[in-house]
């Protein structure tokens, strides 16, 4: 209601462009900003001779990219993806930094600005891919001496 009595209103801030009533729009932002806005761009624009508010599809000139997935996987991805690319990866699997030097050399036309592994040190992993309730016991029992069953 504080907007009532105004012909139009442009409001800022949110980068998907909506219209909240009649003559209140957020008008969007023509950019992608982060990997969350992977869809069509566009914004509103009011004319000020016609006084019509028009949406405008935006060209995207550069596209944000989320791959998931093992280090083959996404490999294969990243050969497909269009040039100057903003890519963020989220692998499954640990993988030694050598990996990781050779994942940046897939596509050099593309910008890889994240690359998250799961963090899973190897001796952790020996442990838990051994455990078993029967070794939860176990170990329970070497480390308090004095617990009774």
């Amino acid at each position: 209601d504080i907007f009532d009595g105004y012909d139009y209103v442009a409001l800022g801030h949110i980068h998907k462009p909506q219209k909240i009533k009649e003559h209140i729009y957020y008008s969007g932002s023509p950019l992608s900003l982060s990997f969350t806005e992977n869809y069509q761009k566009s914004i509103y624009i009011l004319d000020t001779t016609s006084w019509e508010v028009k949406k405008i599809d935006v060209p995207q000139f550069r596209e944000f990219v989320s791959l998931s997935g093992s280090l083959i996987e996404i490999g294969e991805k990243l050969k497909e993806l269009q040039e100057d690319s903003f890519v963020e990866i989220n692998l499954n699997e640990t993988v030694s930094s050598s990996d990781l030097n050779d994942v940046r050399k897939i596509n050099p036309n593309i910008h890889i600005v994240k690359i998250q592994i799961p963090y899973f040190p190897r001796e952790i992993k020996e442990q838990v891919e051994n455990l078993t309730p029967l070794n939860i016991l176990e170990t329970m029992l070497k480390d308090d001496e004095e617990l009774e069953l």
